[in-house]
């Protein structure tokens, strides 16, 4: 398995969505989960991505 020569194929069916912060950070989480889950690895809820890595866990946890 080849991921570095599928990230095209991802990109035409996949395109970045770049309209807002919050649309481009959900858009490379989604690419990231592509891949991990082609490696057997868990995946992120995207929709939590700015909690995660910019703002913080809302509960004030620190992971």
């Amino acid at each position: 398995m080849d991921l570095v020569f599928s990230l095209p194929n991802r990109l035409s069916q996949r395109p970045p969505k770049t309209d807002s912060q919050n649309t481009l950070s959900e858009w490379l989480c989604y690419i990231h989960n592509d891949v991990n889950q082609k490696i057997g690895k868990s995946i992120f809820d995207c929709h939590r991505v700015n909690e995660r890595w910019r703002d913080g866990w809302n509960d004030g946890s620190c992971d």
